[in-house]
């Protein structure tokens, strides 16, 4: 009977991992996103975004594709404390209806690399005029700081517009990259093997790396549940 009980409780946990494994990967799959290879995240002037003089970066671009669900933004070592968020707001062309919004916290901002700002996709949005809108919120009022950015030369034709605190500069953008999802977890399976592809010899092409990916996934998924599995079959017998 007790060794019925433990059996039960085996399977019920080693189901449960399983699921939840499944889940997690089904999870990344889904949601996974590919950049706009077009832009480039490159080191330029480095600006600051003040909370005390309620600064704000506004940078309007034109989408490449539908299901638009990132944007990354390569930040500056903005030295500053705990109490603030950089804010991202997504709008459509005219900056005014509110499309999509993601934050990070000013304790994240400790060195010099791309922060991704991340929200649901927004499926109609190739060709369309996008605007973000980038400010930064400071919690302790008494301190005058600032989140900072890198700006870079741009002239892709998708770079419609740029101003800092309502000044216009021609040329430049926020080094950012927009991201994009495929249209099904299924896409974005074949879309990854394709990307992965371009820098594999032509052996691993198409659908061999697919295979791969496939195989590497429910590998993972297997190696985990029999690695649970022998812990609580070492932990029963003893």
């Amino acid at each position: 009977m007790m060794f019925f009980k433990y059996a039960i409780s085996r399977k019920t946990l080693l189901g449960i991992f399983t699921i939840g494994l499944v889940l997690i990967f089904g999870s990344l799959i889904k949601n996974f996103s590919f950049p706009d290879q077009n832009w480039n995240l490159e080191k330029g002037k480095k600006i600051g975004i003040s909370s005390e003089k309620n600064e704000e970066v506004i940078q309007k671009f034109i989408a490449s594709k539908d299901n638009l669900s990132r944007i990354d933004i390569f930040l500056g070592n903005s030295k500053i404390e705990r109490g603030g968020t950089l804010q991202l707001e997504l709008f459509n062309k005219s900056c005014e209806k509110l499309l999509r919004k993601d934050k990070i916290r000013t304790t994240r901002i400790k060195s010099e690399n791309f922060f991704t700002f991340t929200f649901p996709k927004i499926q109609k949005t190739a060709n369309e005029i996008l605007c973000i809108k980038l400010s930064f919120y400071d919690w302790n009022s008494d301190k005058n700081r600032s989140a900072q950015v890198f700006v870079r030369d741009n002239i892709l034709p998708e770079n419609v517009f740029f101003s800092i605190n309502q000044e216009i500069i021609k040329g430049k953008s926020l080094s950012m990259r927009p991201a994009y999802q495929e249209n099904s977890w299924r896409e974005n399976i074949w879309k990854l093997s394709e990307r992965i592809s371009q820098y594999k010899p032509w052996f691993l092409k198409n659908m061999i790396i697919l295979s791969v990916l496939v195989i590497a996934i429910i590998s993972s998924i297997l190696l985990v549940v029999i690695i649970i599995f022998t812990i609580i079959n070492k932990s029963t017998l003893s």
